[in-house]
């Protein structure tokens, strides 16, 4: 137990180290895989997570499918799956993909970045209670703030729960977590800009304030503490919303959604603003421009996403070419795996075969039987039948 000390302030340099990372102590045995968009709060969720579960992160655009994501995730051979993140971020292609596999998976998701943190923490706690016994430091970071777990993730021994500053149940979410996890010590951070003299850049200061006060007379320590933005963090803001923007137009390439294109033409404006901000100095405007840019751009390749699985969905062809596709991705993980793919390949091309004679059926035979003698090929890699995630409370 740490020594109880009320520190009641800190002011953290963005780029000063402050504490050395460690690795969780894993209480896992089966090999897991964690996937997760590029979300900046669900993957330094995954992030912590992986380091305490000593599991590998695989990592995709938010909103987008990619089939050789799914490939990267067969080729480590994984039990079970952990996704992190909603289907939005995740799509649901990708539990397709992994359950053809004969990969169970479990999904950690909620209805917002906040929800997710939360939901992934508890998961944690369900699936592996034993993590928790190495976990000493919590650090809350507002679910906007991508600046502050840059600093807060070297803390020892510490885990990560984003939490939405200003929503009413600021507080009691923060009492959920403190009694989750138990900690000795727990971080708040307040992004800042530029000096400790200015506002900042989310609301909160208040509540942080209660919070530090209700908890001076318990065994756990509840410390403030700031984090400055800089430039440098600006910038990579901006560029982060202008990427987004320039996925969700090479998702349109020539389908009309009035709606989301001026959804992305608003994006756009904002990261002009954002710029003109940054320029002034006004580090605060800049960065609150550059995240609802790419809040917009984001909604924007929800659609767009959206208009292509129904085009998918509508035509047979294209559905039966679009599984082809797909199972060869699938196919050239299991082949880097080791396994002898070769009658898999086979009854692809016989698939493709039927296709262009427009013998749906039989193509769609073809496809059932790949699918199963790829799942037969996959657990047989281990000498056993993959997919069973551990039980809750048993690790």
């Amino acid at each position: 137990m740490l020594r109880k000390i009320l520190i009641s302030f800190m002011i953290i340099f963005i780029g000063a180290g402050m504490i050395v990372p460690v690795h969780g102590v894993s209480a896992q045995t089966s090999t897991i895989v964690i996937l997760v968009s590029d979300n900046e709060a669900d993957s330094a969720v995954a992030d912590n997570i992986g380091e305490l579960l000593n599991a590998p992160v695989v990592e995709t655009v938010w909103g987008a499918y990619d089939p050789k994501v799914s490939a990267q995730i067969v080729e480590k051979e994984p039990d079970f799956v952990i996704i992190i993140g909603g289907e939005l971020a995740v799509p649901a292609e990708y539990e397709e993909d992994i359950s053809t596999m004969g990969i169970e998976i479990i999904r950690w998701a909620g209805q917002n970045r906040e929800e997710t943190s939360f939901r992934a923490v508890k998961g944690l706690k369900e699936y592996f209670p034993t993590v928790f016994e190495g976990i000493k430091v919590l650090s809350i970071i507002d679910g906007r703030d991508s600046v502050s777990y840059g600093e807060m993730k070297l803390a020892e021994h510490g885990i990560v729960a984003f939490v939405n500053y200003e929503s009413a149940d600021f507080e009691a979410r923060v009492d959920e977590l403190i009694n989750l996890i138990n900690p000795d010590l727990v971080y708040i951070t307040l992004l800042k800009q530029r000096s400790p003299q200015d506002e900042y850049i989310f609301k909160g200061g208040a509540k942080v304030d209660k919070i530090v006060q209700k908890y001076q007379s318990s065994s756990i320590v509840v410390s403030p503490v700031s984090v400055l933005i800089s430039k440098k963090d600006v910038l990579g803001e901006i560029d982060s919303a202008e990427n987004r923007i320039l996925e969700a137009n090479a998702t349109f390439d020539g389908l009309q959604e009035p709606k989301a294109k001026a959804m992305l033409e608003n994006a756009m404006r904002e990261v002009e603003q954002a710029r003109e901000a940054l320029a002034n100095g006004d580090y605060a405007t800049a960065y609150l421009k550059a995240i609802t840019a790419k809040g917009h751009a984001e909604i924007a390749l929800k659609h767009a996403n959206e208009l292509r699985r129904g085009i998918f969905q509508g035509s047979v062809e294209f559905a039966l070419r679009r599984q082809i596709a797909r199972l060869r991705w699938m196919v050239v993980g299991l082949k880097n795996t080791g396994a002898d793919i070769t009658e898999i390949e086979q009854l692809l091309d016989n698939a493709e075969n039927d296709l262009k004679s427009h013998r749906y059926d039989e193509a769609q035979k073809m496809i059932d039987e790949a699918k199963n003698r790829i799942k037969e090929i996959f657990a047989n890699r281990k000498g056993r039948e993959h997919g069973h995630p551990p039980k809750r409370g048993k690790h």
